[in-house]
């Protein structure tokens, strides 16, 4: 399908196949009223938040859909559509416009558009129009990028902000036929196409012979290209024809051909790989920190062992992992919290005479700090006061700031505090957090006996590209490999999300994960081990929620869910709903609620200024003609219309609204939503009961008071913290329970509400009587307890019927 032609012939059921696909482009046809315009976002560094994106797609106020082909033949565009007229559009809420003129590489409409060339490039400036063009012709769009950034004095290393691009698209020139001389050779379309692919035989056959014949000179040009060391063996051997010709041949027949529905031969099948996607991991490879790799001459220093200096300098708050008699890590263990996470190697390799020292840590150099740490590393003349004053001058490093609570937590902080919520109905969630991940990844991630690279005959080159120029070499089976293909390797297999890893490392006694850090920066180290944590920890808990503390943001991970989704940080004590993972309902100031009516009766909420297509999950059944389940897939638009989900996802091209409505509107029902507005208890047999319940719950004094009375009539412990845990978990329920109640109160929901009130009713009882200073005798809260569990089996059990009145 042409991509010019997708305003002609889009949704155009009178238009044969056959026919555009021979008469669409023939040679010498006029290409000139084909020019399209279409609107992109260029975003390459993921600046925009998901919203703000979702918003820019729906923006149409220039007349025009982001990601849709215009035609400049229509509507008399081509008297509009100018790079001034463009630019115009430009306001403060959106990103930077520009308009850039490309030459199409092909006619295909699913061409990449990272292909198309680039002619010119228009952007603001000051109010004044700035066009940029190369001297040498057409250039790829990156180049521009960078000009516009050399003119306006732009860091290469700065993130670059978003773009709305106006992109005029011209179609590619169409080759014309040596029609004149085929028609004096008198040869046909089919004996022309014969006769250029013989040409291309005999061609590739005499390539092949001065292969063969000169080896030697071919060798000598391929290495005299300035291509990596890797690539060299790739492209070392012999030109075939199967290089150049693909197995499929296109058909040259103009009558269509009755093709199976299945591409299962009798000898083989044809399966088509989609390439996978690639996970970003620029947050990780781009963030601050120190990674450095500096050579002491062994000269310098005193004799000194290596390994009875560690022994003796190590402090307590350190790990130390020796790889092999020559190579040893010191790292920072989690009491070193708040102070930076650091990894030092003191390395002594073979047949030569330095002291290689690489240092890995989270901290940021200051002014001249690079300069100190070379000068403090190359003037000691002792190895116990090098190591010591090394670490001296870590932890002068600028420590990065600790991550910020949540914005749910700061906003109501006595809502997560643990004096206020029960522990009955929580679980305590287990650390996840680096040093518990190397833990685990220490167990799974192992090694074989150390070879030290004694089977490879050339151990001080790397079996992988064979450079003779990279030194820095580790251990592996099948010899030696340098860190760079090391690095190339393992973050290959994060983008893809490959794991287990294949880390080509050989460590032993160690783990490999421990001599990663001799390569990777800490923040890849820390993306790395939060994956495989998660990968090999779904083997033993399946249903394990990884999750962030909304206060000390540490990672946590909830091995065992229970049924009221709250769990306990056991670093400081906060308590909160795993379940909680974004703000469903972030509103702007003076942003409402929608409620929206789907197809199957069931309701959508969504903001008012927020995303399009916000769709319905429920699971319907079909009707008495059909058996099975379904999802029902309302798409509702923010412009007020709801559509099917057979609708939903088709592409809604200018001419198909046009066929359809001739107001050029979108195919659907259009809705009146409903404003919904914060609810408040005005029954006041719901408002009292919650509101004294919330009351007790966050009165320090009462609760002191009750405390004090419970230590005065329980002796045990453990007495004592059941029976004040129960006041925290009855308060709790019962205040949350009439809040439901309250919302639902249209249903015939007297059962439930009759054991809630039951419940607050004996619990104030059983108070009553701990807070008199006259009962000298254990209260027992058994009544309590049997109540308290007949409200929470209650609300379980009529959840359950629910849950199947929706499934059938």
């Amino acid at each position: 399908m042409s991509l010019f032609g997708l305003e002609d012939c889009l949704c155009d059921s009178n238009t044969s196949r056959r026919h555009k696909k021979h008469i669409a482009h023939y040679p010498g046809k006029k290409v000139t009223d084909q020019i399209v315009v279409v609107k992109t976002i260029y975003d390459p560094h993921k600046t925009l938040s998901k919203k703000k994106y979702k918003r820019l797609l729906a923006d149409s106020l220039d007349g025009f859909y982001p990601h849709v082909p215009y035609s400049l033949n229509k509507r008399e565009r081509w008297t509009t559509v100018t790079p001034a007229s463009l630019l115009a559009h430009q306001t403060s809420d959106l990103p930077e416009l520009c308009v850039v003129n490309k030459k199409a590489s092909d006619w295909n409409m699913y061409t990449d558009q990272s292909t198309h060339k680039v002619t010119a490039f228009h952007v603001l400036d000051d109010d004044v129009i700035t066009t940029l063009s190369a001297t040498g012709g057409e250039q790829s769009l990156h180049y521009y990028e960078n000009m516009l950034r050399e003119k306006r004095g732009i860091d290469k290393d700065e993130m670059e902000p978003a773009q709305m691009h106006y992109s005029i698209v011209s179609p590619p020139p169409v080759q014309r036929f040596e029609s004149r001389k085929n028609r004096k050779l008198g040869r046909t379309d089919e004996e022309n196409r014969r006769a250029i692919r013989r040409k291309l035989k005999i061609t590739l056959r005499k390539l092949c012979r001065i292969t063969e014949a000169f080896p030697n000179e071919c060798m000598q040009n391929n290495e005299e290209d300035e291509m990596p060391d890797f690539c060299k063996a790739e492209f070392s051997r012999k030109i075939a024809l199967k290089d150049f010709i693909s197995i499929g041949q296109p058909s040259t027949s103009r009558s269509p051909k009755n093709t199976p529905s299945s591409n299962v031969t009798s000898s083989f099948e044809l399966v088509t790989l989609k390439p996978p996607k690639m996970i970003d991991i620029s947050s990780a490879t781009n963030a601050l920190g120190v990674f450095e790799i500096i050579d002491v001459k062994l000269s310098m220093l005193a004799t000194f062992d290596l390994q009875e200096e560690i022994s003796l300098l190590a402090p307590g708050y350190c790990d130390v992992h020796w790889f092999g008699s020559e190579r040893v890590s010191v790292a920072s263990t989690r009491s070193t919290n708040p102070s930076p996470v650091f990894v030092i190697f003191f390395e002594l390799p073979k047949n030569t005479d330095i002291l290689r020292i690489r240092i890995n840590t989270n901290a940021q150099f200051t002014k001249l700090s690079k300069a100190t740490l070379v000068k403090l590393l190359k003037t000691r003349k002792y190895f116990p006061t090098l190591f010591k004053d090394l670490l001296a001058f870590i932890f002068t490093l600028k420590i990065p700031p600790p991550s910020e609570s949540s914005l749910r937590f700061k906003e109501c902080k006595e809502n997560f505090m643990r004096t206020v919520n029960s522990t009955m109905l929580a679980t305590t969630a287990s650390r996840a957090d680096t040093f518990a991940q190397l833990e685990l990844l220490r167990l799974c991630y192992t090694c074989d006996a150390f070879k030290n690279g004694l089977g490879s005959e050339k151990a001080d080159i790397c079996h992988t590209c064979n450079s003779p120029y990279r030194t820095d070499l580790f251990a592996f089976n099948d010899g030696m490999i340098c860190r760079e293909c090391v690095t190339s390797n393992v973050l290959h297999q994060i983008r893809l999300n490959r794991f287990p890893l294949e880390i080509p490392l050989d460590a032993a006694p160690s783990s490999p994960v421990d001599l990663l850090y001799a390569i990777l920066p800490i923040s890849v180290m820390s993306l790395l081990s939060k994956m495989s944590y998660r990968y090999f920890n779904a083997f033993d808990y399946p249903d394990a929620y990884m999750v962030e503390c909304p206060q000390c943001c540490m990672d946590l991970s909830i091995n065992i869910p229970n049924m009221y989704s709250t769990c306990i940080c056991p670093k400081c004590e906060c308590n909160f709903c795993y379940r909680y993972f974004f703000e469903k309902f972030k509103l702007d100031p003076g942003e409402r609620v929608l409620k929206v009516k789907c197809y199957c009766n069931d309701f959508l909420y969504v903001p008012e200024l927020g995303p399009h297509f916000t769709r319905c999950g429920r699971l319907c059944h079909y009707t008495v003609e059909r058996y099975g389940t379904y999802y029902c897939g309302g798409t509702y638009d923010q412009s007020g219309i709801l559509r099917p989900y057979e609708l939903g996802a088709w592409p809604y091209t200018p001419r198909f609204r046009k066929e359809n409505h001739p107001n050029f509107e979108k195919y659907g029902d259009p809705v009146q939503p409903e404003y919904l507005e914060q609810k408040k208890l005005v029954s006041k047999l719901y408002a009292e009961v919650c509101a004294e319940m919330r009351r007790l719950r966050f009165d320090k004094t009462k609760r002191i008071e009750y405390e004090n009375a419970v230590k005065r009539l329980f002796t045990l412990k453990a007495e004592q913290l059941e029976l004040i845990d129960l006041r925290k978990t009855v308060l709790f329920l019962v205040e949350h329970c009439m809040a439901w109640l309250y919302l639902h109160r249209h249903q015939k929901l007297h059962h439930l509400r009759k054991g809630v009130l039951l419940l607050f009713q004996r619990f104030m009882n059983f108070q009553t009587k701990v807070l008199d200073p006259r009962y000298y005798q254990k209260i027992h809260a058994q009544d309590v307890e049997e109540m308290m569990s007949t409200v929470i089996k209650s609300f379980k059990n009529y959840a359950m019927d629910v849950r199947s009145i929706n499934w059938q």
